[in-house]
């Protein structure tokens, strides 16, 4: 079995300060009183089935310690699973996990919010470094780059959490899974802030489709990293943005992504066939399931390509390596690296 060290990083509680009228109480689902530990090891080709067992054991213990009746977990098929992006599945997860205690999902994952998650994740792992603020600026400052933010948003005392995971030999092929379960039942060492983060309460249900709220950017980098003063060539390091958008947000100037699926509160989930641009990883031509007009842009907001005509491939091979983001009218907005 392999060994991942596993961090993860306090999110400053002094923006408490700012919530002059917001009771904890009212702010956020409930804490846990000890950290939750789990039997179950999930193997590095693990299935639907014993990734569902693995949190249900989580959930069975959170129920028992606060009285609560939170529902099992029920994941989408093997095969749908299989065919989602890390990031489909990760806003997935996390939505599910929101949606079962109740509280409002998040509506999308925002390009420009990307963006500046990757290049977070890339930015501390390549300078060894495991901090909100290790470039200069907090993460409140990284996101108010994102265009529309600084006059439209409505206030949260959470906008950042990250983890990362370690290893001598071998990847975390489930690093998103153990993210998430680390900042719900593992974070008693922060206060419980990541746990607060991922369940806040008070999104402001006001701006785009009712019974979603929220938009988010997940950044993965992997490669070597050296947090602490031995280098591991195996680490993932996630970063995980967010922010509550107000009224008057633009969605169609905004490039949305949505996950080609819908949670609702019980563990119904119901999937439409995924969009999946392959290869990806790519180094020259990118497949398209159908069909399809698209945008190009880079990982800093650079336009690149503009494609009217509806095509089922497309070589790219002329691209310089590095992060795009390919906009598909009607299907979303989708993360692909070139090699």
């Amino acid at each position: 079995m392999k060994h991942f060290y596993t961090g993860i990083i306090c999110k400053l509680l002094l923006l408490f300060v700012a919530v002059t009228f917001e009771s904890r109480a009212q702010a956020y689902y409930p804490d846990l009183i000890n950290n939750l530990s789990s039997t179950i090891t999930l193997p590095d080709n693990y299935t639907v089935n014993q990734a569902q067992n693995f949190i249900n054991e989580f959930r069975k213990k959170e129920n028992s310690v606060l009285g609560t009746n939170l529902p099992m977990i029920t994941f989408p098929g093997q095969s749908t699973w299989n065919n989602m992006s890390i990031d489909q599945r990760f806003f997935w997860l996390i939505n599910k996990e929101r949606a079962d205690r109740g509280l409002v999902p998040y509506s999308h994952i925002l390009p420009q919010l990307d963006a500046i998650s990757q290049y977070y994740a890339d930015y501390l792992r390549t300078n060894n470094k495991f901090v909100h603020n290790a470039d200069g600026k907090t993460s409140t400052q990284r996101i108010a780059s994102v265009t529309g933010y600084n006059t439209c948003n409505d206030f949260s005392p959470y906008s950042e959490n990250l983890y990362y995971s370690a290893s001598t030999s071998a990847y975390n092929p489930w690093a998103e899974i153990d993210a998430i379960t680390y900042w719900l039942y593992k974070d008693d060492c922060c206060g419980w802030g990541h746990r607060r983060a991922l369940l806040y309460k008070n999104m402001n249900d006001n701006s785009g489709k009712a019974g979603e709220e929220g938009f988010i950017g997940l950044g993965i980098s992997k490669g070597s990293f050296n947090p602490s003063g031995t280098t591991y060539a195996f680490s993932t390091v996630i970063v995980f943005n967010f922010f509550d958008p107000c009224a008057s947000w633009n969605y169609t100037a905004s490039g949305l992504n949505t996950i080609t699926g819908t949670v609702t509160s019980t563990n119904e989930t119901s999937f439409e066939q995924p969009f999946i641009i392959t290869p990806n990883p790519f180094t020259d031509i990118i497949h398209f399931p159908k069909a399809a007009s698209f945008t190009i842009f880079s990982q800093y907001g650079t336009f690149v390509h503009d494609q009217q005509e509806p095509l089922l491939e497309v070589n790219l091979a002329h691209l310089s390596a590095g992060l795009y983001f390919i906009i598909v009218p009607g299907s979303g907005s989708f993360k692909v690296i070139k090699q």
